[in-house]
């Protein structure tokens, strides 16, 4: 871990590089991530936002993933956390567009998410359009309180969570973490991303 360094500008900059695999994928991306000793700065006060590629439910534990952050939600209630998330067509489903959403809406709320708090989660629709490009969210990434930035190889599947070997590194950097959330609220901004719906 490096200390202190600064950037070109004179920001300084926390580095980490985190290497994983097994079961301790689960405890480094979303759940003990905020009680891991070298992730002590990924303890979001503010707001948190998660960028994920959604494994099909059959593949992830969603109340086991989610668990420390839907807590902290409860223990702080003025944390807004953000949450973008793939939804799955599988291949031959014409189902429409809409009621895959409300599908895996309800799925989510119901048996995903732990807590009673609840996050703005948001989905790139093209991957649910039968005439669209076949484009996903396959961005891997935590950002805390628009200052520390964890960007990962992992997926949230089960495969890449409790089994493979993947690597993540851990930067304390306002520019970078701006820099990215804005990215993304812009795509939301352009109606390019959509909320899921609460209910």
């Amino acid at each position: 871990m490096s200390e202190g360094d600064q950037d070109h500008s004179g920001v300084p900059v926390t580095i980490a590089v985190v290497a994983y695999g097994l079961d301790q994928a689960f405890d480094l991306l979303l759940g003990q991530v905020l009680a891991c000793p070298q992730l002590l700065i990924l303890q979001p006060t503010r707001n948190c936002s998660i960028y994920a590629r959604w494994g099909d439910p059959s593949e992830v534990d969603g109340p086991k993933a989610f668990d420390v952050l839907a807590r902290r939600m409860e223990d702080r209630p003025a944390l807004r956390v953000t949450l973008l998330l793939n939804i799955q067509r599988k291949r031959g489903d014409s189902t429409a567009s809409d009621q895959l959403v409300r599908r895996f809406a309800d799925h989510f709320w119901k048996t995903e998410w732990p807590g009673s708090s609840r996050p703005n989660v948001f989905y790139d629709p093209r991957v649910l359009d039968l005439q669209g490009p076949s484009g996903v969210l396959h961005a891997k990434a935590v950002v805390a309180d628009d200052e520390a930035v964890f960007l990962t190889s992992a997926n949230l599947t089960e495969a890449a969570l409790d089994r493979n070997i993947e690597l993540g590194i851990l930067i304390r950097n306002h520019a970078l973490a701006l820099t990215i959330c804005t990215y993304f609220q812009t795509l939301i901004d352009r109606h390019l991303l959509k909320l899921l719906p609460r209910s």
